[in-house]
C-alpha cells in the first residue's frame, strides 16, 4: 500500500500544474498521471489478494507501457 499512497502523493503534486504547461503538452501529461494512478490502483489489489502477482495480466505493463 506504500507504493500505492506514493504514487497517489505524486499525481496529486503533479496535477495542480497541469493548467500551467502549454497547451500542447497538457494532454500527454494528463495521460501520464492517469496512468500513474492506473498503476496505484493494481498495487491496492495486489495488496488486498485480488491478483497473486503483478505481472501483464494485472494490468501493470498497461499502465508503464505509455508512460
Amino acid at each position: 500500500m506504500r507504493s500505492a499512497r506514493m504514487l497517489d502523493e505524486m499525481v496529486d503534486a503533479q496535477v495542480a500544474t497541469v493548467p500551467l504547461l502549454p497547451e500542447d503538452v497538457r494532454p500527454r501529461a494528463v495521460e501520464q498521471l492517469a496512468q500513474l494512478v492506473l498503476l496505484a490502483q493494481v498495487y491496492r489489489r495486489f495488496a488486498a489478494g485480488w491478483i497473486a502477482q503483478l505481472d501483464d495480466r494485472s494490468g501493470v505493463r498497461r499502465a508503464t507501457h505509455r508512460a
